[in-house]
């Protein structure tokens, strides 16, 4: 089936061209994130698409792409996208927002693949300083922050007994392998 290879093969990039999308290729991952399940059908997310290289880098001093904190804290470098999507929603901590949130980012991650772009969720940034810079709905709350543009880097996902972190190749930086543990290793079934 055409959505499991989609789903098997979407990964998140933290490396990116620095070219910016196009309006005409976010559109669709916006459609996208739309048409996430919301619980209650009460749609209470709103995004903020920053496409505006500037101000991505002026993002990019706010959050962290690292893959761990260890990496974050010890990068000289931090990596940065050229687009970001902000999400907001609601002020509180309703697990439904949350909720809400994962299933919009899977639709727009995998959205995002058709427009030959990849996405990450952000969730190391600075909300008090992105909240500043931004203006929000009253009452509304920065949730998550998602880095979009085409990745420089491509990963393969290999089955996993154990979970280390993510390895790089020796002789491709570029390419990242992602272990993941097998179905039989993450269920358990009631009988």
């Amino acid at each position: 089936m055409e959505l499991i290879n989609a789903i098997n093969r979407r990964r998140s990039a933290r490396k990116f061209l620095a070219q910016s999308p196009e309006r005409e290729q976010v559109l669709p991952i916006m459609e996208a994130a739309r048409f996430a399940h919301s619980i209650a059908n009460r749609q209470v997310l709103r995004y903020l698409v920053c496409l505006n290289k500037v101000k991505s880098l002026v993002i990019s001093d706010f959050i962290s792409l690292a893959s761990n904190i260890d990496d974050s804290m010890n990068q000289e470098n931090p990596a940065s996208a050229p687009a970001y999507i902000i999400c907001i929603g609601p002020e509180g901590d309703s697990p439904s927002h949350f909720a809400d949130l994962g299933a919009a980012f899977q639709n727009m991650s995998l959205a995002a693949m058709t427009e030959k772009l990849s996405m990450c969720f952000i969730t190391q940034f600075d909300k008090t300083e992105l909240t500043r810079l931004f203006e929000l709905p009253h009452n509304h709350q920065i949730l998550a922050v998602f880095a979009i543009g085409s990745a420089a880097e491509s990963s393969v996902a290999y089955n996993a007994e154990t979970l280390p972190t993510h390895i790089e190749n020796p002789t491709d930086s570029r390419i990242i392998q992602i272990p993941k543990l097998r179905a039989s290793q993450i269920t358990s079934w009631i009988e």
